[in-house]
């Protein structure tokens, strides 16, 4: 499979999946299986969310939660997240998103979502993206669900490799992307900018000679390969 090859069977497939359409390439959910049981499963967001006043509420409550994770942190409202819903993923031919869903008393239940984003046609890889936890799980869910989308996207992508970056104070995501086979690649020094109503950390220059800026927060950049 050529770059564009692969570049053009992700978008198709992502396309597919987020709006409704059979696709002989793969399931429509990535089902979880923990010795031998299903313990959780996969489900793609799709265009129907836009109009799912629970979906909505789901995106809006976890992000407020986890706001101090997120490149950067704002006010989040219900109206920003259906923009971002549209413009932030829908729409984007290069993003994919999935709720992790676990059976639940005969009936099913989100406890969170990860996705994949950025796709690099050069080394047929692209970044595992929008890892949240929100909702309270039964212990090793979100990393099984982790496990399952980078077997998937090995599988039926054509993926040979998947990158991350996640703040190097948040122990608890690293050790989570540790036991699913990450390794840090390179450790990333931030600013803080202040813009109104929102605060955005930002990668820092290359440090020039006789010009040095204090990093303020690290990104750690992770990898793993087929």
């Amino acid at each position: 499979m050529t770059p564009q090859e692969y570049q053009e069977r992700m978008f198709s497939i992502f396309s597919n999946l987020k709006n409704d359409i059979p696709d002989g390439r793969t399931p429509r959910s990535i089902t979880v299986v923990r010795s031998g049981a299903l313990t959780s499963w996969l489900e793609p967001v799709t265009a129907r969310e836009s109009a799912s006043e629970e979906s909505i509420g789901l995106f809006s409550e976890w992000r407020e939660r986890h706001n101090w994770w997120f490149p950067a942190q704002f006010q989040v409202t219900k109206t920003g997240t259906e923009r971002w819903l549209k413009a932030g993923l829908l729409d984007k031919s290069d993003r994919m998103l999935f709720w992790v869903v676990v059976p639940d008393n005969g009936h099913s239940r989100k406890i969170g979502h990860l996705g994949l984003f950025r796709i690099n046609p050069e080394d047929y890889s692209c970044e595992a993206d929008n890892i949240v936890r929100g909702e309270v799980a039964p212990k090793g869910t979100m990393t099984d669900a982790l496990k399952a989308l980078m077997a998937w996207t090995f599988s039926v992508l054509g993926n040979r490799a998947l990158e991350l970056t996640v703040y190097d104070d948040n122990p608890r995501a690293i050790a989570l992307y540790d036991r699913c086979g990450f390794k840090a690649i390179k450790r990333i020094p931030l600013k803080r900018v202040e813009e109104p109503g929102m605060v955005r950390w930002e990668e820092l220059p290359d440090e020039l000679p006789g010009c040095s800026l204090p990093a303020e927060r690290y990104f750690l950049k992770m990898r793993v390969e087929q």
